[in-house]
């Protein structure tokens, strides 16, 4: 049988996907290339950032990151990454943005209609995340 089959709970497969196929396969998650620094952070040339989840595996080279994870605007912390909006697309209760990393890396960020009104193509936008969403990826 395959890498991706999983007997755990549907949600939990989601959250915390084991490979770069169920990530993306599963509500195209946002993986990000890059290695660890040695110091427990996780160099992403894409970001043009260090990220630091919470665990970092040796040999890890991707982590993914949930598009509805990704905080933006005034709920971003303040180490996160300053993006462009590159693309805004309407989905009904939420809103698809496509938001261009300092380092190239075109991230997927969803954005709630409570929120507000999204921001529109070519602002600027910083985005950040909890370290608990980082998830290291293998294969």
């Amino acid at each position: 049988m395959g890498g991706w089959c999983s007997s755990a709970p549907p949600r939990a497969v989601y959250d915390r996907p084991a490979t770069r196929f169920v990530a993306t396969f599963l509500g195209a998650a946002n993986v990000l290339e890059g290695a660890a620094d040695g110091q427990g952070g996780f160099a992403c040339p894409g970001l043009g950032a260090t990220l630091r989840p919470v665990a970092l595996p040796a040999g890890c080279t991707a982590l993914a990151l949930r598009p509805e994870r990704i905080l933006s605007g005034a709920a971003a912390p303040p180490d996160g990454v300053e993006g462009v909006v590159e693309e805004v697309a309407f989905r009904g209760d939420d809103s698809l943005l496509l938001v261009r990393a300092p380092g190239g890396a075109q991230l997927r960020v969803s954005h709630a209609e409570e929120d507000g009104p999204p921001p529109p193509r070519g602002a600027a936008l910083r985005l950040g995340w909890e370290a608990a969403s980082l998830v290291p990826l293998a294969g």
